[in-house]
């Protein structure tokens, strides 16, 4: 009847149909499964479908909130990173400093070993023992 074109024109136009017709999506469909028309529902099939633009749109969101969290991956793992290398930077500094102060020992003790200072057996003063 006489409410049904006013029912097909309110609401959204079909982004698929030129400026002109005005018929909407939903009401379209509708009247096409009813009359069986397969060109009908070809035609208003992309109706609800998003535009390329929007698409577009949301696919560079969803990519820059993708990139956003591995940033915040990237980040931590960098700074996990950081917090360890400084820990093994001071464990090695501080080794080396043990091994440089040992070494310092060692020649000290070759140098006294070589002088005559320091003696490993008891073997001289067993012989001047012997000599008295």
């Amino acid at each position: 009847g006489g409410s049904e074109p006013s029912r097909r024109l309110s609401g959204t136009p079909c982004p698929r149909l030129p400026g002109r017709i005005r018929i909407h999506c939903s009401t379209a469909m509708a009247r096409g499964l009813r009359l069986g028309g397969v060109a009908i529902l070809a035609l208003f099939a992309g109706c609800s479908a998003l535009s390329p633009v929007t698409r577009v749109v949301e696919l560079l969101q969803g990519i820059s909130k993708q990139i956003e969290k591995e940033h915040k991956a990237e980040e931590d793992l960098y700074e996990t990173f950081v917090c360890w290398a400084k820990s093994i930077i001071s464990q090695k500094t501080e080794s080396n400093a043990a091994a440089k102060s040992r070494i310092d020992t060692l020649e000290t003790y070759v140098k006294d070993l070589m002088a005559g200072r320091i003696e490993l057996t008891t073997e001289r003063a067993d012989l001047e023992k012997e000599i008295e």
